[in-house]
Formats: structure tokens, C-alpha cells, sequence
């Protein structure tokens, strides 16, 4: 995916005028006089998409939440879920920070305690 994103940067910055560095001073995401994005763009570009298709506010960072928690509510492998998303070294900060309980997430938890209640008797 990188490689075409260069070849359409680069197709993108002539368009505009610009020349590419070289391979390894090029800006992966730069902005349209290739230089380095504002740190809050991409929050900035979300939020005005968000704001033209009329639904509820987030954050790149909460879409990196959301994104966790869904994989984990569909029963991803953790290990699985913690290689994409780059968190190999912390085994379980995805489960400490950003997997969040859903509705779905809460009635099968609820679920299983009622299904162990029953295996004992206890009701």
C-alpha cells in the first residue's frame, strides 16, 4: 500500500508543482507544499467529514478504540489484534486501555455468570 501511495504522491506533488525528496527524506503524509501535516489534521479533516455527514463526533484515536474493541467483541485472536495494531511489546494494554465494553460485550458477560450461576444450581 505504501509503495502506491508513493507513486500517487508523487503524481500528486507534480501536480501541484512539487518535487518528491528522496526516498528515505520523503514525508509519508505531507501537506500540499510537502512539509510536515499540523499534528491535529487529521483530527481536523475527521471532524469536518464528520460534521458534512451529520454523525456524532470522534477522534482518530477513538476510531483506534473502536476499531480494537469490535475485533475483540468478534472474538479475535488478542495476539492477533495486538500485532495490527502495533502493540506486541504491551501484551495487555489493549485490554486495559482500549477495548471498551459494548452492549453485546456486556450481555455476553452477563450471559456467561448466568450460564455459571446454572451449572451450580444458583439462581
Amino acid at each position: 500500500m505504501l509503495k502506491k501511495w508513493k507513486e500517487l504522491q508523487i503524481e500528486h506533488l507534480i501536480h501541484l508543482g512539487h518535487q518528491c525528496k528522496s526516498d528515505n527524506e520523503q514525508i509519508i503524509f505531507n501537506n500540499t507544499v510537502n512539509n510536515y501535516l499540523k499534528g491535529n489534521y487529521p483530527n481536523e479533516y475527521l471532524k469536518d467529514a464528520l460534521v458534512k455527514a451529520d454523525i456524532k463526533n470522534i477522534t482518530i484515536h477513538g476510531l483506534r478504540h473502536t476499531h480494537i474493541t469490535h475485533f475483540r467483541e468478534a472474538g479475535a485472536d488478542p495476539f492477533g489484534v495486538r500485532d495490527r495494531v502495533g502493540h506486541v511489546i504491551k501484551s495487555d494494554i489493549n485490554e486495559r486501555v482500549y477495548t471498551h465494553a459494548t452492549e453485546k460485550v456486556k450481555q455476553i458477560t452477563l450471559q456467561d455468570l448466568l450460564n455459571y450461576y446454572k451449572t451450580y444450581d444458583v439462581y
